[in-house]
């Protein structure tokens, strides 16, 4: 039963469907683990931006998966999830009031299609990175801290071009710490490097090698943590 339910909460995570836009790609991968350990994200697309929050839960069990649950539900539902600082504060606030002691590491970016730049807050989640289409690598900064882990937080909205041919890549704790079968990690530089050596290709097509990569590396293993990764390329 319980393992069920967790398939269940797992399964509702994240969306059945990425939005489309004539110039850009969106791809989303989701490896569920056998953990109670969870990820969650969601993309929603307006008439002239796209929203994108990818976040990650600190703890595991019933309880884990329950706020899980939660987060998901309050992200879905902001009415300011096209300003990522005030969706942000706001999504602080709630946790704190109806799951004191829980913290969410949470990314949450909107992408301006009109004017190709991309707006975006992060809380405690790793930091999301851009490969042009030369091959250079521009991490996007900031980080600071969980969301839950104050009561109240100050947020500001940096902001960042995107150019035609460059691919973002927003990954979870999964991707970089998913093991082989002698205890070594996949980590950040094979990641960095898969996406460098498919930049050239469809969005569809780099999710297809980290995938396959991703299970040759880790096949001997079992997943310690649900795998999310999110590819966005501007046509």
């Amino acid at each position: 039963k319980e393992m069920a339910f967790l398939k269940e909460v797992k399964r509702n995570l994240h969306p059945s469907a990425t939005p489309v836009d004539q110039g850009y790609e969106i791809e989303a991968l989701h490896l569920p683990s056998k953990e109670y350990r969870f990820n969650l994200y969601d993309i929603e697309k307006s008439e002239e931006k796209i929203a994108l929050a990818v976040a990650g839960v600190d703890g595991d069990g019933i309880q884990a998966a329950m706020f899980a649950i939660m987060c998901r539900t309050l992200i879905r539902a902001s009415p300011n999830k096209f300003d990522p600082s005030t969706a942000m504060i706001d999504l602080n606030s709630r946790i704190n009031q109806l799951a004191q002691g829980m913290n969410l590491a949470c990314f949450f970016s909107v992408l301006d299609l009109d004017n190709h730049a991309i707006e975006y807050v992060n809380a405690g989640f790793n930091p999301p990175f851009i490969v042009d289409p030369g091959g250079m690598v521009d991490t996007l900064g900031g980080g600071g801290i969980a969301l839950g882990m104050l009561d109240r937080m100050e947020m500001h909205n940096e902001r960042i071009p995107i150019q035609p041919g460059d691919t973002m890549v927003i990954y979870s704790n999964g991707v970089v710490e998913a093991e082989n079968g002698h205890n070594k990690q996949f980590g950040i530089e094979r990641l960095i490097n898969l996406i460098i050596g498919n930049r050239s290709h469809p969005a569809s097509e780099i999710i297809k090698a980290v995938e396959g990569d991703l299970r040759d590396f880790s096949k001997n293993t079992h997943l310690n943590s649900d795998i999310t990764l999110i590819i966005l390329k501007a046509r």
